[in-house]
This record gives C-alpha cells, structure tokens and sequence, in this order.
C-alpha cells in the first residue's frame, strides 16, 4: 500500500512538471528573468548614480536665491525626487541609423554603441516630472541635464507588462529572449526597445515626433508600440527617408538637421502627364483645324 502511494505521488509530481508552458507564459517569463537579472547587474550602477544625482542636488541647493518662491522654474532643480526605482539604462546607435545598418551587413548589434547612460525620472516640489540624464565617466557617472516633461502621461519607456504584451502577440513558444535594450537614436529623435532573439531580433520603436515617421512613403509607415522584424523595420525607414542627402553635412549641425526625407516624385508625375496631355490635346486641335481649313 505505501508502495502505491509512493508510486502515485511520484506520478503525479512528473505529470505537473511535463504540462507544457504555454507561449505567453515562455514569454513572460523570458521577460521577466531578463529585467530582474539586469537589475542585480545594475545595482553597483544605481548606488554611483545616487550619489552623482544627490552631489548635483546639494550644489543646486546651496546656489539657489532664498528670494525664489516655490512656482519659480529655477526651483526644479535641488528639489527634485528621484524615483531610483524607475531609473533605467539607455543606449544609443550610430547616428545614420539606417546606413550603418546595412554597411554593417544587416548586422544590428554592430550599430549600438558601447557606452550607456542613465535615465533617472523625478517629481519636483511644484509636481512637475522631468527626467536626469547621466553619461559614463570615469568608471561611474556624471550629470548631463534634466528635461522637463509630463511623465505622468508619458509611453516611454514602456513597462514590463506592456513589452510582455506586445511580444506575445508577436513572438512564439520556440522562441528564445537573448536580451532586451533600450535605445535611442538622435537623428530622427527615435526610442526603441530591442528585443534580441535566438532566431530573429525585433524593434519596437516610440518616436517622441510619430508624424515624423509618417510620412507620404507608399504604405509604409512607423507605428509606435508596434513589433517590428529589424529587417522589416530598417527596410520601412530605408523606404521613407535617404541618409545620403545628409552624409556630408558639416558636423557642426549634427542633431539640429532636417530628417532626410525621401523625395517624393508623385507631384512631379502629375505635372509631366499634365504636360503630356495638354501636347496631345492641341496636336489633334491643331490637326483638326488645318483639315478643315485645306477642305
């Protein structure tokens, strides 16, 4: 008898562990461990950050007018709390995004830069939100600014639970999370989430502009929150916008020019047919008139 119970228990313990995980579940899963992970890696991170960030406070707190009232723009800074807790690491990628890419031979990874700095989100004592920036220096950190902005409403960076739902929409069970990033591109004001696969890596884009990417380029266009193939997504960018155009602009205006949009020729089609028709038209009027006139 406690033979059978014995045999029955072990049946059951192997039959719990067999049923198979769903393919949402693989992926959350996935998810999950890769940010938990990533944030036992960062933590040495995080303790320089605090004490750049409360360095940089103390200082603007010293340096402040005692005449300021609360409502003053200048009182951001020293009153700012940071929300430790939401800080998040971020990359960037070559500059000319789309022909890096493919000089890379369609290699992505080979297009993010090394280094990568920290976004540290924070509430002012006015209930404004804003976000510190941080660059690497020195085996540590140093302030680069803080933009003001309403975090409150903001998508970026996009939670843990909504990169989960996007991916197993998109993703299936055999596939395998390598390592998901963060990034940005500064030419066309571009964050992404780069998730890195063992059979493809996907892109899912925020522009902080996202009529910019939607521009008049046949039927491609750039969805925020939208899971991307790079491959596709490189192709659909390549679609829209010619980096040529821009490659040997003077490097003193790198970040401030125009997106290099492709030129569009449907215009230029229009007017030519126009042209072509109206040739047409008077030819045979021209034709019709001199039969007549020869009668």
């Amino acid at each position: 008898m406690k033979r059978l119970c014995f045999i029955l228990v072990i049946s059951l313990f192997v039959l719990n562990n067999s049923v198979p995980v769903s393919a949402s579940e693989s992926i959350r899963q996935q998810v999950k461990n890769i940010f938990a992970n990533k944030k036992k890696v960062q933590r040495n991170d995080l303790n320089k950050i605090k004490i750049v960030l409360e360095k940089e406070k103390k200082a603007n707190q010293e340096g402040s007018s005692k005449t300021e009232t609360i409502s003053d723009a200048e009182t951001c800074l020293g009153r700012e709390e940071y929300q430790y807790s939401k800080a998040y690491t971020l990359s960037s990628t070559e500059y000319f995004l789309i022909s890096e890419y493919y000089k890379q031979n369609k290699n992505f990874d080979k297009i993010i830069l090394s280094s990568y700095g920290w976004q540290v989100p924070y509430k002012t004592a006015n209930g404004e939100h804003g976000v510190a920036s941080l660059a690497p220096k020195a085996n540590s950190f140093e302030w680069v600014s803080e933009t003001d902005n309403d975090q409150g409403k903001a998508i970026w960076p996009p939670k843990e639970d909504e990169i989960i739902s996007i991916l197993t929409k998109n993703l299936n069970k055999n596939t395998k999370i390598k390592d998901i990033t963060f990034l940005n591109n500064i030419l066309y004001a571009l964050d992404m989430v780069y998730i890195k696969c063992n059979n493809a890596s996907y892109i899912i884009p925020y522009p902080e502009n996202p009529e910019a990417l939607n521009a008049d380029a046949g039927k491609y266009k750039i969805e925020t929150g939208k899971c991307y193939r790079v491959d596709k997504f490189i192709k659909i960018m390549n679609s829209m916008f010619d980096e040529s155009s821009v490659k040997n602009s003077d490097s003193n205006t790198v970040g401030s020019i125009a997106l290099p949009y492709r030129k569009s020729y449907t215009l230029l089609y229009v007017i030519a047919a126009g042209i072509l028709i109206g040739i047409i038209v008077l030819i045979a009027v021209f034709r019709h008139r001199f039969f007549h006139i020869t009668q």
